[in-house]
């Protein structure tokens, strides 16, 4: 398991060269990296697209000196939070990449996320995948 300070210093070394970056601002406390809000908006100034996430489930994504808000979805049941934020991860960065807009992107990353928590352990059967599209 990474320290804190080394994910730190980890983030600052290479933001440079990331095109998308999604944090907790959780993560940003954990690692003394100050305000998640401040940073987020240094690193977009930067040219990377920050998806900061906060623990109350809202969402901002923050590009150049663009910052588009997301409101929490409804609670869900809960099984299991393992792999929840990989989840969101890998369908914001698919629907990215196929040049969705954020809004469409977020909506996917949650829609995965939401059934992910909804099974035991972060991997879940093909038959509970849902339609990212």
């Amino acid at each position: 398991r990474m320290s804190n300070e080394v994910a730190g210093a980890a983030i600052h070394a290479t933001i440079g060269t990331s095109t998308y970056l999604s944090i907790r601002d959780a993560e940003v406390a954990a690692w003394g990296g100050g305000d998640a809000r401040t940073l987020a908006r240094e690193w977009a100034a930067k040219g990377v697209e920050v998806v900061l996430r906060h623990d109350d489930r809202r969402i901002a994504v923050l590009s150049g000196d663009k910052v588009e808000a997301f409101a929490p979805d409804p609670p869900i049941p809960v099984v299991d939070t393992t792999g929840a934020g990989d989840a969101f991860n890998a369908a914001y960065l698919v629907a990215r990449l196929k040049n969705k807009p954020v809004k469409e992107a977020v909506a996917a990353a949650r829609r995965l996320a939401a059934v992910v928590v909804q099974h035991p352990g972060a991997i879940i059967s093909q038959t509970s995948m849902p339609d990212l599209a």
